[in-house]
């Protein structure tokens, strides 16, 4: 059965139903009389000190809501629902992350100390005096209301008046000073001088020394994000144009680029773009150096007393104040300019309809249009820098530099036959006095008839020697001249002859009847 038992120690025990256990209370050592727990029909009364002796206090049924004195010295900590929500410490007392410190409503904060994070509050005005200012925080002043700008709000710190303004009235916020152009947003340094631009501005940022930029809502139609110097000059602007949904780009108080509705591309100012849309126009306007250039670090060519030695192509103006197309090619190796046209549908009209992969077409101006060039104007030309060397007129002429040797030294037609035979041996009628042909292949290779390729490598197809047009030109007027030599030299043999066989009245009326004059 259930009892109560008092021990030699001063302990008394409560035994449970069975005997089975119990739970002691111990006096301990008392040194003087008093009522520790007085047990009321509506309370308990402690009559001294509670000691927890590091262990928690439980506050609810299911034991996760208490307090804890045991995890740190000096410190209490309040657990709800299981989670550490605040604690208590020597003259501290920490809202804990995570934790929400709600003021409900009608609750009132006093503040007669130092509240460090929230600036100092001293004072709210009560619009009864002349200044109808709502709220003055001291210190860095917030002012709302202020009747002397005619601000709706203001920030002050350090004697500035107007480190951060609101204006209602006029639709705009300004950061450093007080906005006092147009609506908007207005930012700039306190000593940066006059502002960006004049027109109505919907963003201002402006830097001491450094210049600033702005969003501006022009009287003008246009939207535009401008850069200033340190003098406060419009010196870079990317601009929109309502009027012409163009948009525009200016350095240095220039416009430079321009991308009009239709997406051409125009630079110097250029603003009707003849190119179709998304094409490009440069403007260079009256300057006479390259219109473009093209680059790259693997070209390294060393001619810098006329190009950088990375530029590989320029286009630009022929002549300063004339114009026309210049374009220049610089390599490392041979090959500088080369035009490839590549094409599907071939054409084999040999007249003057035929066209041709790479064609080259000329024009002279008529009036305003564009026409035929006169009879014999010259209409292509290749130069050795600027001396012409090859010319194609208007009516299919050529014209070259034949300031070179002719083969006199040779034979003439027996280089001609010689050529014959070995370009197309099948299409030829050999005759008697073939056999006494002395030249060769080496031959014709070295009078610069024929291009120097071995003959492995044009048998096995590798390569193939051109023929010298203007080389054979020469060599077949040199084959005439060797041949009217021979005849001139038969015909004064013949004469010989027949002076010698019918005498010389005789030789002369044989002539006459055959209409052949002699060489006197």
């Amino acid at each position: 059965m259930a009892e109560i038992r008092i021990n030699a120690t001063g302990g008394v025990k409560l035994y449970d139903a069975d005997d089975s256990h119990y739970a002691q209370i111990i006096a301990g050592t008392i040194t003087s009389n008093t009522d520790v727990m007085t047990l009321g029909h509506a309370a308990v009364v402690m009559g001294t000190k509670l000691d927890m002796n590091g262990n928690n206090l439980i506050l609810d049924a299911d034991a996760d809501t208490y307090l804890d004195g045991g995890t740190a010295d000096d410190v209490v900590d309040v657990y709800v629902a299981g989670a550490k929500d605040w604690k208590w410490g020597a003259n501290s007392i920490n809202i804990l992350s995570g934790t929400t410190l709600t003021i409900d409503s009608g609750a009132t904060i006093t503040n007669s100390g130092t509240a460090n994070g929230f600036g100092a509050l001293a004072g709210i005005d009560d619009q009864s005096s002349s200044n109808d200012d709502q709220l003055t925080i001291s210190d860095t002043a917030v002012i709302i209301n202020e009747d002397s700008d005619d601000l709706d709000f203001r920030v002050e710190s350090n004697s500035n008046a107007n480190m951060l303004t609101v204006d209602g009235g006029d639709n705009r916020v300004g950061i450093i000073t007080a906005p006092d152009l147009g609506r908007g947003l207005h930012i700039r340094h306190a000593d940066s001088g006059a502002d960006v631009h004049s027109n109505s501005q919907d963003l201002v940022v402006e830097f001491a020394g450094h210049g600033g930029m702005s969003l501006l809502g022009g009287t003008s139609g246009e939207c535009r994000f401008m850069f200033g110097d340190s003098g406060d000059n419009d010196i870079g602007s990317i601009v929109y144009e309502h009027s012409t949904n163009d948009m525009r780009f200016t350095a240095n108080a220039t416009e430079t680029m321009r991308i009009q509705d239709t997406g051409q591309i125009a630079t110097g100012g250029e603003t009707a773009a003849d190119a179709g849309a998304g094409g490009l126009t440069l403007d260079q306007n009256a300057v006479d150096t390259g219109i473009l250039t093209m680059k790259s670090s693997d070209v390294g060519h060393g001619m810098t007393a006329v190009e950088e030695t990375d530029t590989y192509a320029v286009f630009g103006k022929y002549a300063a104040a004339d114009g026309g197309l210049l374009i220049k090619g610089y390599s490392e190796q041979t090959e500088a300019i080369m035009l490839k046209g590549a094409y599907v549908h071939g054409d084999t009209t040999h007249t003057a309809s035929g066209t041709a992969p790479v064609w080259v077409q000329v024009y002279q101006k008529d009036g305003t249009n564009i026409g035929t060039p006169a009879a014999n104007e010259n209409m292509f030309a290749i130069a050795k820098e600027t001396a012409t060397i090859f010319i194609v007129d208007e009516d299919g002429d050529i014209f070259y530099d034949g300031a070179a040797a002719a083969f006199d030294e040779y034979d003439d037609a027996q280089l001609v036959r010689t050529m014959a035979t070995y370009r197309a041996p099948d299409a030829i009628i050999q005759s008697k006095f073939d056999k006494f042909i002395k030249y060769n292949r080496q031959d014709l290779i070295d009078a610069n008839l024929m291009g120097d390729v071995s003959l492995e490598d044009e048998i096995a197809g590798k390569d193939k020697p051109l023929i010298s047009l203007t080389g054979m030109q020469k060599l077949h007027n040199g084959a005439i001249w060797q041949q009217y030599e021979k005849h001139e030299q038969l015909l004064e043999a013949v004469y010989d002859l027949a002076k010698e066989a019918v005498g010389e009245e005789k030789a002369n009326a044989i002539l006459d009847k055959h209409e052949i004059k002699r060489l006197q």
